[in-house]
């Protein structure tokens, strides 16, 4: 388990260094508005078979709010188990940015339960992916998106940050 956390560390600050000659960098703001559980097919309402979770949020760029995402988590070994201190899942983003277009995010990324995690629902994460698929003025737009934050998936709420590389 020690080995697992510090490769993610390793694997994180490479990607972190490694970012640092882009020419452009975005960090933007995730405000969850919305978040519903996805359950394994055939328990649908079951919380001991959710599979990931379905999250709206508002984005902010520079504290004003630029547009809106949509976010589908699945885990990568499914049923959610909050005891377990470690989960590994796939995330699909789709921004919509208003008067510009959408553009795809898709990443892997790890999940801790904090340690109090079975009670209070807190979990934290981090991710990294690519960013691709744009339409509109955004359209041609690629790069690599990296992000980290924290939720709870008791009363659905939580925050992230979200950095797009732009080469």
């Amino acid at each position: 388990m020690k080995k697992v956390a510090i490769l993610t560390i390793a694997v994180a600050l490479g990607c972190l260094f490694a970012s640092t000659s882009v020419a452009v960098q975005y960090q933007m703001e995730h405000t969850y508005t919305a978040m519903t559980p996805i359950f394994m097919v055939g328990h649908v309402g079951d919380p001991a078979k959710i599979e990931g979770f379905e999250i709206h949020s508002t984005v902010a760029l520079g504290g004003q709010v630029i547009g809106s995402a949509l976010t589908r988590v699945r885990l990568l070994a499914p049923p959610m188990d909050i005891t377990v201190p470690i989960s590994w899942m796939n995330a699909d983003v789709t921004y919509t940015f208003e008067g510009l277009g959408t553009i795809e995010v898709h990443s892997v990324g790890i999940s801790y339960g904090t340690s109090n995690a079975a009670a209070t629902g807190e979990i934290v994460f981090a991710g990294a992916g690519s960013v691709r698929n744009g339409t509109g003025r955004i359209a041609g737009l690629e790069g690599v998106a990296s992000s980290y934050g924290n939720t709870n998936i008791f009363i659905g709420g939580g925050n992230e940050t979200v950095v797009f590389d732009i080469p």
